[in-house]
C-alpha cells in the first residue's frame, strides 16, 4: 500500500493489527488533528513522533492500557512536594482512583495534588513498541 507514492504498508513483511492509538495517529500523521503538528510522515519512527508532537498535547490524548505489557508508551511522573511540605497518601490514592475510573495516565491528573513543588513526566517508548532491528551487514543487492 502506498500514499503519496511512498511506502505506508508492505503487505508483504508482518504487520500487526491497528491498535486504537495506531487510529489515533494515521489522522495526526495526515495533518487532520489541528492541534498535533507532525512534519514527515512517511518512514519514520516513534521517536520523531516524540520529538515533533508537544509532549502536553501527547499525553492529554493518550488513554490508559488495560494491561501494562500492552503500552504504547510508557509514562513514569517524577513529584517532588513544596519545601517544607508533604504529599498526602490519600490523595495519592484518590488520584489513582479517579486515573482507572476515568481511563487517562495519572501523569495528566497529577495537577490536581496539593503542596506540589514540582512535577516530571517522562514518556519513552513503551512495552509494545518492538526493538528497532539493525541492518544486515551483508544484505544482498
Amino acid at each position: 500500500m502506498r500514499i503519496n507514492k511512498k511506502p505506508f504498508i508492505d503487505y508483504s513483511d508482518f504487520h500487526i493489527p491497528f491498535t486504537e492509538e495506531d487510529l489515533f495517529y494515521l489522522p495526526v500523521f495526515l495533518g487532520k488533528v489541528k492541534k498535533a503538528k507532525y512534519t514527515n510522515n512517511y518512514g519514520v519512527g516513534m521517536q520523531e513522533m516524540i520529538d515533533t508532537i508537544e509532549p502536553e498535547t501527547l499525553l492529554n490524548t493518550m488513554i490508559k492500557a488495560d494491561n501494562e505489557a500492552d503500552g504504547v508508551y510508557n509514562i513514569q511522573t517524577f513529584i517532588k512536594a513544596e519545601s517544607g511540605k508533604t504529599l498526602s497518601g490519600d490523595e495519592l490514592v484518590e488520584l489513582y482512583k479517579k486515573s482507572k475510573e476515568l481511563n487517562i495516565p495519572v501523569a495528566r491528573l497529577v495537577k490536581e495534588l496539593k503542596n506540589v513543588g514540582s512535577i516530571r513526566t517522562i514518556i519513552s517508548p513503551g512495552p509494545r513498541v518492538p526493538d528497532q532491528a539493525g541492518r544486515r551487514k551483508n544484505r544482498k543487492k
